[in-house]
Order: structure tokens, then sequence, then C-alpha cells
């Protein structure tokens, strides 16, 4: 498999409950763009060591990276296990928020899912501004209640289906879109759905996004703690143990196994 692929192979790494994919930029919107052209529904994620730590609790988001057809690595300690584990020096991210204005800038037609309060509509409109030709198809604020309750979920899963989108971005977060996401997945015929946690109010403006500076240095995580204390710190102070314990597991299992694999040979 080719630097920039995604599937099944050398490039792809298990980490715990989740997988991800050695793919830089170029690679992931070349991939997306095949998956959009093949007709059939698929499931694009955006990993962080969090959902390292829930994928370990909550089997909906497992199951999500165990359907889903690509995974990028959006957080930097994703990226640097896959610089030892995938044996590519050069990986970065590739980051849920930086790759949907990205996709964007093609000719698709997109729904934007989720968001705080009009999050989504001034989302669009500003991707618009960006790309005249985007085709927004779909706006859904998705509202909490909305996602609870099975009648109100099923009438959206229907309103998203009847869009007839390429590319479905989902920023409910975690584990609401994976749910929704897997849901998606049993009705579409085509399409491809994202979960971008919270790219949409990125986007919007509506959340503050890391000076680029800070996420150079890889530290977009403990500026999202500054800001948002309350809902950051105990999710991070979990992961981050619980990440280090799955990296290690994974890096002696890949040392276990590869000479095993020159012998079969």
């Amino acid at each position: 498999m080719t630097n920039g692929s995604t599937g099944e192979g050398a490039d792809r790494v298990a980490i715990g409950d989740i997988c991800c994919d050695a793919v830089d930029y170029r690679g992931a919107v070349q991939q997306i763009d095949d998956f959009v052209r093949s007709g059939r529904p698929h499931l694009v994620l955006t990993p962080n060591i969090a959902q390292v730590r829930q994928a370990s609790r909550l089997p909906e988001v497992a199951e999500a990276y165990r359907s889903a057809s690509m995974s990028t690595p959006d957080g930097w300690p994703i990226a640097a296990a896959l610089r030892v584990l995938a044996h590519r020096r050069r990986q970065g991210r590739v980051t849920g928020s930086d790759l949907t204005p990205l996709l964007c800038l093609g000719e698709y037609r997109v729904g934007l899912i989720g968001g705080r309060d009009d999050s989504a509509e001034r989302a669009a409109a500003r991707l618009q501004q960006r790309n005249a030709d985007l085709d927004v198809g779909l706006i859904e604020p998705a509202e909490p209640g909305e996602l609870s309750d099975p009648a109100r979920r099923a009438d959206l899963i229907r309103r998203i289906v009847a869009a007839d989108l390429d590319l479905v971005f989902l920023g409910v977060g975690v584990p609401k879109q994976e749910r929704l996401a897997l849901e998606l997945l049993q009705e579409l015929d085509h399409g491809v759905v994202l979960c971008v946690g919270a790219t949409i109010d990125f986007l919007a403006g509506a959340v503050q996004r890391s000076p680029a500076w800070v996420q150079r240095a890889g530290l977009e995580w403990a500026y999202r703690i500054a800001v948002e204390p309350k809902r950051m710190f105990g999710r991070y102070a979990s992961a981050l143990p619980f990440f280090v314990w799955q990296f290690g597991r994974a890096l002696l299992h890949s040392r276990v196994a590869r000479p095993a694999q020159v012998v079969a040979r």
C-alpha cells in the first residue's frame, strides 16, 4: 500500500480499540474523493487520544472505528505513534478542522450537521465565501434533544439521506456523532460521513481554535484545556496515561510480531 492510501495493511495501525491510517492531507483528500466517486457509503474518523480512551468504554465508538474506511491522525500523539508503528518518520497531523475546509474547496454537495446555536449556518456561509461553487445541501443544528430522541433522530437521518449529499460533516461530539454515523451508514447508498467534532464551531467562530504556532508545537490540547478547563481537563487527564499504555502494548506487539512474520515467509 502506498503513502496516502488506506485500508488494512502496513499503513494502518491499531492502538487499543481504534485504528488510524498513515496518511497526509493530500492523500486524505484524494482518498475521500475516491470514496465519493465509489457510489458506496463510507465513514471517515479523526481520532485523538481522548477517543482511544472512549473507544475502550463506549461500544458505539469502537464499532465506528471498525466500520471506518479511513481514520486520520487528528491529535499529535496519534501522529507520533504512527511515526513509530507505521515507520513514517515525517507523519504529521491530519485534523478534521483542517481537512473539512480543504474538502469544501472541491465541487461537492455537502451537509453540516451540529455545532452550537447557528454555528452550522455561519460555517456554511464562511465556506461558501472561500468557494462560491460549494453546494451546501443541508444545514442542521442537531440539538441534543433531537439526537437523544429515537423518533426525532430518525427524522434527522431521513432528511440527511433525502438531501443526496456527497459529504456529511457531523460535529455533535463523541459518542453522539459516532452513533449517528453508524445509523447513517445503514441508510445511505452513497456519500462520505465524516465525524469532525468541534470543527463546525471552529469554522463559525463560535469556539476559538488555538493559534497556528500552538498547533505546530503540538500543544493544541493544552490550549483547549486552558479555554475549556471544566470540560477538557478530566478528559485528557484520564486519556493520556491510557493512551501511553495502549501505545506501549501496540509497540510491543509490533516488535514481537515482526520476527514471526519473517519466519513465516
